[in-house]
């Protein structure tokens, strides 16, 4: 087993104050760690076109690289196209798709013409596709009309459709080739004001510690070899007190 652990773009954008993207990934790199892209950053909207791609090479020369597609793209083919391309140029091990990338209308499925232009084209530059969960019928027709799409879990994803990890592991663990690893909201904290449910520190919050083991356990069984990507935003000041109170008043009452 080989896993190579990656720290995602998106963890900063819920920072008020940002560094240069350059400055971002020179210090990821200097922690060891490899960058999956997202396709904009402050004002620059499109990271994936021609000037993106050639500002990006040398930052990122040498990283283990992947990039995320972002939203809308179903409706776009121009900026799968860019995304594909610039995956190509960056020889980055995959480009990560939500499951509103393949579809007009997530609630009818899939789109067979959407699905068939953009994995013929990816597999054209050779670069794999990896479809993030999604609801488990979304993935598994995804699946049957592509057969050589990757599949990308999601850790926290899993729960928000009131599934378990086993569920998606046990349907697709043979095409699990990259993961985004997170932690949702334990229930005592659903009180406290927050923007989302799941997102945080892995290990702090409600994702059953079984599911975690199996997890581990499904890795070692299928011999992973892929990308673990943190996607992490910080817990705000409501969230960070709460644990602040509870671990200090535990101090008080040992």
């Amino acid at each position: 087993m080989k896993i190579t652990y990656s720290i995602s773009q998106w963890n900063y954008f819920h920072y008020s104050s940002q560094p240069s993207l350059e400055r971002v990934i020179a210090a990821v790199r200097g922690q060891g760690y490899g960058f999956e892209l997202w396709g904009s950053w402050g004002d620059e909207r499109n990271l994936y076109d021609e000037v993106g791609r050639a500002r990006l090479a040398g930052p990122l020369d040498g990283m283990a690289v992947s990039l995320h597609t972002g939203f809308g793209y179903a409706q776009d083919f121009e900026r799968y196209k860019d995304c594909i391309d610039t995956a190509k140029a960056l020889k980055a091990s995959a480009v990560v798709l939500h499951p509103g990338d393949l579809t007009l209308d997530e609630a009818r499925g899939p789109d067979k013409e959407i699905v068939a232009r953009n994995a013929d084209y990816a597999a054209g530059q050779g670069v794999r596709l990896t479809l993030e969960n999604g609801g488990l019928g979304f993935l598994a027709k995804a699946f049957e009309m592509c057969p050589h799409l990757g599949f990308c879990l999601d850790v926290g994803h899993v729960y928000l459709d009131n599934r378990r990890m086993g569920d998606f592991l046990d349907a697709f663990k043979d095409r699990l080739v990259h993961l985004h690893i997170q932690e949702i909201l334990s229930p005592d904290e659903a009180a406290v004001p927050r923007q989302f449910a799941d997102h945080y520190i892995p290990g702090t919050g409600g994702i059953p510690a079984e599911d975690w083991k199996l997890l581990a356990h499904t890795l070692r069984q299928i011999d992973y070899d892929g990308t673990a990507v943190f996607e992490i935003q910080p817990r705000n000041p409501l969230q960070t007190a709460f644990h602040g109170t509870r671990f200090f008043e535990g101090l008080l009452r040992a």
